[in-house]
């Protein structure tokens, strides 16, 4: 409705990012050659498997957004947003894949330029397909849809012949729910 710029990005090797705040160690990887009976691993970074490392990285990037005049949402902690004056920016975030919206095309590329540099991202561009939804931009606003998504749950019970329904949708009451989730 608003036209905002919609980009998407992916952090390469996220979990890796992560700091560790208390003593972890492994067993030695396949191929090192073990010089002590009892050698292990001293680990000074998070790594994937590692039960912090989600935590870790959700820590690390939060704190680095919130130093870049971001705060997160009452209602949702993955929603990070940035308004100055009547601009807002707004990030979604999903493990290592963030969503970027907002009106200020000038923030959107700075904060992409800022994460790129410390943390090495992959730039997606514009927003095409998130977390199950396919996201078309026309001149007549936004189409989400599940139908790649929906098709392969057929496919996998074997349903792909089943006739299709029609279900009723209330805009009005969508478009109230996502303004309030923004706001809060």
């Amino acid at each position: 409705m608003q036209n905002w710029e919609l980009r998407q990005i992916d952090v390469n090797n996220a979990f890796l990012h992560g700091d560790l705040h208390e003593d972890i160690y492994m067993q030695l990887p396949p191929g090192f050659k073990q010089v002590h009976p009892q050698q292990v691993c001293k680990l000074q970074r998070s790594l994937y498997g590692l039960r912090q490392a989600s935590r870790q990285w959700y820590f690390k990037l939060s704190q680095f957004l919130i130093s870049h005049g971001y705060h997160y949402s009452q209602s949702d902690h993955s929603l990070f947003i940035k308004s100055s004056g009547d601009r807002i920016t707004v990030l979604l975030i999903y493990v290592d894949d963030v969503v970027l919206a907002g009106d200020n095309v000038q923030e959107i590329l700075n904060i992409i330029d800022q994460l790129h540099k410390h943390f090495r991202i992959k730039i997606l561009e514009n927003l095409t397909y998130f977390l199950g939804l396919e996201v078309a931009r026309s001149q007549h606003g936004i189409h989400l849809s599940q139908r790649k998504y929906v098709l392969n749950i057929f496919q996998e019970a074997d349903m792909l012949n089943c006739a299709p329904v029609p279900t009723p949708y209330d805009t009005l009451i969508s478009r109230k729910c996502i303004f309030y989730f923004l706001t809060r």
